[in-house]
């Protein structure tokens, strides 16, 4: 019975981690570099320092917690001016956010270089979404803006993931 729990708790262990425990890098990184660099540029060529947009965002949802899980934090509506974030609010109720310190937070430049920075330590999984593992991430066409993007590093370093939307860009 205990040899039975023991196979069940490791598959689910691997199951949460997309099965891969190799470190082996997601095939369509350079696929996504390109759309990324593409984007990019379409971005700069815009020339865009005033606007605002919601943040929603959602950590490590598919690797196993060891501790308590943290409390879910709202979508924001961030303002940046500038090329600066000068405010965050909750973007239900409007209340007054600080603003987070997350590598993966900023201007869209910031988001950007987020991105180029991940993509370069290879994660498993690239893609749209946590359940849209088959799609690329998704930027804007005319602005070139990311509007949702999932990381996933599931090696020797352990488990980790990001899933990062951007909607209501203004």
């Amino acid at each position: 019975m205990i040899r039975l729990l023991l196979v069940i708790t490791s598959a689910i262990f691997i199951a949460a981690c997309d099965g891969s425990d190799s470190g082996k890098p997601d095939p369509k990184i350079s696929e996504v570099k390109e759309e990324l660099k593409i984007a990019k540029q379409l971005w700069q060529d815009n020339g865009l320092i005033d606007y605002m947009f919601n943040f929603d965002e959602e950590i490590n949802r598919a690797c196993p917690s060891d501790g308590p899980i943290a409390d879910e934090v709202p979508a924001r509506t961030i303002t940046v001016e500038d090329n600066e974030v000068v405010s965050v609010t909750n973007a239900s109720t409007g209340d007054p956010m600080g603003i987070p310190s997350n590598e993966y937070f900023g201007t869209i430049d910031e988001l950007f270089n987020y991105l180029e920075g991940e993509l370069a330590k290879e994660p498993q999984v690239i893609a749209q979404s946590f359940s849209a593992q088959n799609e690329l991430p998704k930027f804007d066409e005319s602005l070139g803006y990311p509007q949702r993007f999932y990381l996933e590093f599931n090696d020797n370093n352990g488990c980790r993931s990001t899933e990062v939307i951007i909607s209501r860009f203004r």
